[in-house]
């Protein structure tokens, strides 16, 4: 099957398990970072300054980060030692859980230090991962990266409704720990030596080269400002656990269940996109991906049950993912490798500092005006938004495969 030839490279196979066993521990901590924070505090605002916390270290160290793994001449060590970093500092967390020293601030600097080695993490996956598979297997990898991610998304939340309430939140933190080993044996025995560019360039000079190269690029810039745009305003799902307690009168399970929920719509988008040939106009099928998301989060906020929210919370899983898959293929492509470090920089920031300032947002408009409120605002932005790129980005919305090949 086409959609599987990534596999063929033994290590991307093994890059692939280990990396799918740290997915599953990277989201189960995420779920409970949230949940935990509004249990100590009660409220929303706390679910944001979660949000603000992973977003600052991003902010101030990815461009950094992928100008190191840029200029380093052995990527793997970079990732290794984020690996080394966020598996200690969810030990940590997870030391304090269990004995029950734990309060909101372990949480926000657990996520801030986490964020901090993700600056760094992220850029080496997207540097390494053109150099362990083929030119004409890359494309299959990113889906078959993003197929494993959303099903942790699944598996993370509704694990942690089974962990917290057989056990107890202290354990998610563990489980997370020892879910780095996945990824770093797999870098152990990884044959590929991928290294960035030979000499010594000034890091100012190579970061304004990676800005020049976007700025020349507009289906590039589209893509990257069309995300922190829909993500900054369709980020209320942070609010989920405050829609599970006030909004649905449930509790960790109901919680669980919509982020699982949220996920599985995200699992049958990357099975879609992994079977089915890619779109003709990728920039199209991004924009109506967006419009669909944006929608999705307008009927949340309107929801009042369960069988109303279980629908929006599918679609919005389903666009998000499948509008991710999509920038991540056209990014990959458009990219050349010498670029790769600081172009997964920026494409990190805005990936990231969209979804966290959003998520600071809807926090503090959710503790002003509730949670409804902040969803619905924030859905109709990000609708609006999509529709101005689909009505005014020509670039974008007429691009081709043959066009960006």
């Amino acid at each position: 099957m086409k959609g599987l030839k990534a596999l063929q490279s033994s290590d991307f196979r093994s890059y692939f398990a280990g990396q799918s066993i740290s997915y599953i521990g990277n989201k189960l901590q995420l779920s409970a970072l949230g949940w935990h924070a509004y249990e100590l505090t009660g409220d929303p605002v706390s679910l944001g300054l979660i949000g603000f916390w992973r977003f600052l270290p991003i902010l101030l160290l990815t461009l950094y980060g992928g100008n190191l793994v840029d200029r380093s001449q052995n990527q793997k060590k970079i990732m290794l030692l984020a690996q080394y970093a966020m598996g200690g500092l969810s030990l940590v967390l997870a030391y304090f859980s269990f004995t029950e020293r734990v309060n909101v601030y372990h949480l926000y600097f657990i996520a801030g230090g986490t964020a901090a080695a993700t600056a760094f993490d992220i850029p080496a996956k997207q540097a390494i991962l053109p150099a362990i598979v083929q030119p004409n297997e890359l494309n299959s990898a990113i889906r078959l990266n993003s197929l494993s991610s959303t099903i942790a998304e699944i598996l993370g939340p509704a694990l942690l409704g089974i962990l917290v309430s057989s056990f107890s939140i202290s354990m998610v933190y563990l489980l997370n720990a020892l879910s780095f080993l996945g990824v770093i044996l797999a870098l152990f025995l990884m044959k590929s030596k991928p290294k960035g560019m030979k000499g010594n360039p000034k890091n100012s000079e190579m970061i304004v080269e990676g800005f020049h190269f976007l700025i020349q690029s507009p289906i590039l810039l589209g893509i990257l400002s069309l995300d922190f745009l829909a993500s900054f305003f369709a980020s209320g799902t942070t609010l989920l656990p405050v829609v599970s307690k006030e909004i649905l009168g449930g509790d960790v399970t109901t919680y669980s269940l919509l982020t699982s929920t949220m996920a599985f719509g995200a699992v049958l988008a990357s099975f879609l996109i992994t079977v089915l040939p890619h779109p003709t106009k990728p920039g199209r099928a991004i924009v109506y991906s967006v419009i669909g998301y944006g929608l999705a989060t307008v009927f949340l906020g309107l929801s009042s049950n369960l069988y109303m929210a279980i629908p929006a919370i599918l679609f919005i899983g389903g666009g998000e993912i499948l509008s991710r898959v999509l920038r991540d293929s056209l990014r990959q492509v458009l990219t050349p490798n010498p670029l790769r470090g600081r172009i997964g920089a920026i494409n990190t920031l805005t990936s990231k500092s969209g979804p966290r300032l959003g998520e600071l947002e809807a926090g503090v408009v959710a503790g002003y005006f509730g949670a409804e409120i902040s969803l619905i605002s924030g859905g109709i932005l990000c609708t609006l938004t999509a529709i101005a790129y689909l009505i005014f980005h020509k670039p974008l919305i007429d691009c081709t495969e043959k066009k960006i090949i």
